[in-house]
This record gives C-alpha cells, structure tokens and sequence, in this order.
C-alpha cells in the first residue's frame, strides 16, 4: 500500500505540473520548448508577478520512471523521445537500418528527463573560444560561470570545500556524487591513475583526468531534470504549461514576432504575445520552426513555397559529438555490488520501498566515469579533445532485445548469446572537439514531418584519425591495463575481422576502422544549428543576447545558439543558457 500511495502521490505532482488551464489570447511571453533551456527561462520570467508567461511543450507530462536514476535505459528510447534517426552517413552503417538514431526528450523537461544525468559543464577555455573567436562577446567562462553556479545546489560538501568558486549550494538543481560505486569502477579508475590520468574533478580547474562523475540527482535519489527543478512544487499562478501543444509556426506582423500558431488535441490554437516569443526547441526543432514560419536559407525555403521572411544560415553548423559502444564483459559478478539490479530488474516492491521511504536501493544507481584524453594533434593539453566515457550494464537474457539495435540481427543475437546475462562496462569513446558540420533541413512544410538531420560524423579527416586514437586506447584499456584481468577477451564484432599478426584488437588498424564504420553512434548533443555572434557576420542567425537578427520579439535560447560544441555533455552548459537567457530578457524588458 505504501509503494501504491507513492506512486500515486508522483504521478498526481507530474500531471498536476503539467495540469491544463483555459489559454489566454495573449500572453507577455511565450515560451516554445519544455526543455533543458525552455523550463528554465519560463520559471525565472514568471518571476516577474506582473507578466503572463506560456510554456508550450509537444510532449507530455512527466513520468515516475523519469525519475529513478536506475531506469534511464527504460525511458530513454520509447515514447518520451522524438526518435529521430540521421540520414544515412559513412559510419555507423551496421546498425538497425543502417542509421544512426538521434534521440531527443518528447515531454516536459526535454532530454534532461530521459538523459544519462551526466553533470559536466565542459572546459573553460570553450566558452573563452567562443567569446574571442566566434564573436560571442560576454558568453566568455568569467561572464557564464556565475549561471553555472547560480543553479547548482551541490550536495557533495567536501568538493565544494576543496574546489571553493568552483561550486555552489542553494541553487533550483541538485547535483549529487553517488555513494559506494561498484568495485569494479574503482578498479576502472586505478588503472587509468596507473595509466598517468589522475582524478579529478572534471568540472574543477583541471579537466584532464578521471572522474566518478556528479549527476544531475537530489540526495533522495530522484533526477533533476528541468521540469522536476524548475516547475514542480515552483509552479506560479502566472505560468500557464499547455502540454501536448505542437508549435506550427511563429506569427510575424512585417518582422515582429506576434504570436504563435499551435495544435493541441488535433485542433489548431493561436496565442498572441506582447513583449517576447522565445524559442527554446532544441538544436533540431528549433532550426524547423524557425524556416516553416520563413526564416532560413531562402533557396531551400522556396522549394517548399514558403514565404522568405529572412534568408538567414538556420540548421547550418549543426555539430554533435561522435561516439561508438566497446562491451568489455565482467568475469567475476562479485565485482558488481550497488548495481546488481538495472533497468526493469529494479522495479522490484522491496526496491520501489525503499526509494520511496529513504532514497536508497537499487533506483537510485546511476554510476559513470569520464577520462579526458590529448590527441596526438592537440595543442593545448589543458582542453582535452577526446574521452571515454564508462559506465556499467548488463547484457539482457534475451539477447535479441539488444541485437535489434543493428542491421543484421542474427549475426549480433549468435555473438551476443555467449554474454547473456553477463554484467559488462560500457566504454564509449568520444571526440570532444570535431570539426565536422552537419546540417538540419526541411523534408517538407508539414510541421509534423521530421526534418531531415545530416551530421556528417567524421567527414573531416582529422576527425577521424583521433577518433580512432580513442578508440584504440579504449581497447588497450579493457585489453591490456591493470583492468583487463577482470576482463574476459575481447573478441571482434559481427562484421569485423582481427588483424592474424596481432595479438591483441588495440593493435589492429584495420579493425579499428571498421568498429568505426559499423557503429559509430550520436553522443545526442546536437547543438549549434542557429548559432549566435557580431551580426554583421553571415554565418550568425542571433546576437549575442540571443535575438533573430533583423526581428523585432523573437530570441532563441537553447544549445542551437551555440557557436561551437563544448568538449562535454551538454545538458549542464544548457541550464546556463537557460539562467543567462532569462536574466538578459528581462534586462531588456524593463
């Protein structure tokens, strides 16, 4: 009765959150996207007890399992995700259909509801880059650090004491360092400290390292996600959330923003605004509305007939960290203590109890470690370029449950059928700092067709010959470091062959290259798609206070804006943008 009730009471706060009151015709802001970025921005404007803020979100309320750690897996591919797909690329073509999913949070709080609750803010020198060499003037690490620690309630007292201005308590989202990892973790960490990369704390003064990292989780166990941050339990009577609400274009008078055009419940709806329309969507979604309301590359707006407002560069520049799946599968399960039970196996009575009464057990598991790594070609040692990132899993009992992630689904359910049921790390190579650009296109002026998402993973040169640096040094890590022992063998993947002359896969180029052609994956950080600098230059679509250039009562403000990718993840640079975002509309609104 008592896991009953709980469920119930978390259930009722979601819905009641997300709770429906009849729409106003005008609003003094209306903000689209329930986001990262967009939950934050509508809460610190309705602040302001003299405005009327909108929230509209295409997705739905949350859910109970967004908000056990634990089951991050169950959410983050199903109903409460876009599920879009990239078009066809030069890598990643063993997986299902010869694709690459892109993933993105369809429900309040956006991707922080179903992400990996990674806290990394990404190296300071990322947010100098882009204030001296993009033009982003005042988005510099001293102008965003202070939104940085403006949200965070950091719950780990003594790494806020050993790292002091780099840390902070009292903020909306609670940042927690999990207690009694798995040994197998530390073992992890050993061998990378033996491997000369010490740790660290990865959102400190020196980035390079390892780290068990801090999550996006209060003390009792529960995400933090935008919407469990910022709206629950905060939800002011001049704050109107209108869910399941797809925004279909924004309404121009000339080049003032006037309103927005939405469809809920398969009727069209339209909202007027006073002061500001603020477009928080997402690196994919964002760049969409925008060119179906007329503001995008002209020749590619008139080939779907759609009045060109502004021929601006919207979707170009996407950029998005590549990444591939080493399973390096555990000998001896005594090494897995605190996250014995994953996934659907955690959602045991006894587990959901305690939970519930004391936030601890099983749901609230989320263990991660992050090593940044030089490339051979890096210049600055003190902002790494690559990384692995590892976390701990096990492999389903019915191995088809995972061989339907990839294109020949007998070939993975015969290897995969020798670990079932085996607990593995999961070691995920990334390229932190790529060159290669991608793109966001119309399919069609049908708001509800996808759009079409062309990352380009890899395509420049030097893209690829460090990522196959990272790769193989995650190899050598599981093959030959002081964690391999642990370790059974690793063996190659269906579709790829070891090298004869060699004994170990770390030492095999050819089979390092074709791990990358099978299934290299999207990080899922898309961003920088209507990125912001000195307007007088062509490849800028918003100012620096975030802005539609030529637009009058229009801003962007998510990781879209962004004029290059932080060498991290990127959901804790997203709750910055939010802070700064809101903090300068109402700078500019007085």
């Amino acid at each position: 009765m008592t896991v009953t009730a709980a469920l119930s009471n978390l259930e009722y706060r979601h819905n009641f959150t997300a709770r429906s009151q009849p729409p106003k015709a005008e609003y003094d802001y209306i903000v689209i996207g329930a986001g990262t970025a967009g939950a934050t921005v509508a809460a610190r404007l309705s602040e302001l007890s003299n405005v009327q803020v909108l929230l509209l979100e295409a997705g739905g309320p949350g859910n109970f399992m967004f908000d056990a750690p634990v089951l991050a897996n169950l959410v983050f591919n199903g109903q409460w995700n876009w599920n879009y797909t990239n078009t066809k690329q030069s890598v990643g073509v063993g997986l299902k259909n010869k694709v690459i999913p892109e993933y993105r949070g369809y429900a309040l709080g956006g991707s922080s509801s179903i992400n990996s609750m990674v806290y990394n803010r990404g190296n300071t020198r990322g947010y100098d880059d882009w204030a001296n060499n993009y033009g982003a003037s005042g988005w510099g690490w001293n102008d965003v650090r202070k939104y940085f620690l403006k949200y965070e309630d950091n719950t780990d007292s003594n790494l806020v004491k050993t790292y002091p201005g780099w840390h902070s308590t009292g903020g909306p989202v609670q940042i927690t360092t999990w207690a009694n990892p798995d040994p197998i973790y530390q073992l992890m960490i050993q061998a990378n400290n033996e491997l000369g990369y010490p740790t660290t704390d990865i959102n400190g003064p020196n980035q390079l390292g390892i780290a068990l990292v801090q999550e996006f989780a209060s003390t009792r166990g529960v995400r933090s996600s935008s919407s469990n941050s910022y709206l629950e339990g905060n939800r002011r009577p001049n704050l109107d959330i209108s869910v399941h609400s797809r925004v279909t274009r924004v309404l121009f008078n000339g080049h003032t923003a006037t309103g927005v055009e939405y469809v809920r419940d398969g009727l069209k709806n339209v909202a007027k605004v006073k002061k500001e329309i603020i477009i928080s969507a997402g690196a994919i979604n964002t760049p969409q509305l925008l060119m179906l309301s007329g503001i995008g590359p002209a020749k590619d707006l008139r080939k779907f007939s759609i009045k060109v407002l502004a021929d601006l560069p919207v979707g170009i520049n996407l950029h998005n960290h590549p990444r591939l799946d080493l399973r390096a599968y555990i000998k001896d399960d005594s090494l897995v203590t605190t996250s014995r039970l994953q996934d659907a196996e955690a959602l045991t009575i006894p587990a959901l109890y305690q939970w519930f009464t004391n936030g601890s057990g099983p749901l609230i598991q989320y263990h991660d470690t992050i090593t940044y790594y030089n490339s051979r070609n890096n210049r600055d040692k003190n902002w790494p370029d690559l990384a692995l990132e590892v976390r701990l899993y096990k492999q389903h009992k019915d191995v088809q449950l995972t061989a339907q992630d990839f294109d020949d689904v007998y070939a993975w359910t015969q290897w995969l059928q020798q670990y079932a049921n085996r607990y593995f790390l999961q070691i995920l190579p990334y390229h932190e700092l790529p060159r290669s650009r991608g793109q966001v296109f119309l399919k069609s002026k049908n708001p509800f067709e996808a759009p079409i998402i062309d990352q380009r993973f890899l395509t420049n040169p030097k893209d690829m010959e460090e990522f196959i640096e990272i790769v193989g040094y995650g190899l050598y890590v599981a093959e030959r470091s002081s964690l391999a022992q642990y370790l059974l063998p690793m063996k190659p993947i269906p579709g790829c062959h070891a090298c004869p002359d060699k004994s170990y896969l770390h030492e095999c180029d050819s089979y390092i290259r074709c791990l990358i052609k099978e299934v290299t994956l999207s990080g899922l950080h898309d961003c920088c798609s209507v990125r912001m600098g000195n307007t007088s230059k062509k490849d800028t679509v918003v100012d620096t206070r975030l802005r539609v250039k030529g637009f009058k009562k229009l801003r962007v403000c998510d990781t879209s804006v962004w004029p290059v990718i932080p060498n991290g993840n990127i959901n804790a640079a997203t709750f910055m943008t939010g802070e700064k975002c809101a903090e300068m509309i109402k700078e500019d609104n007085k």
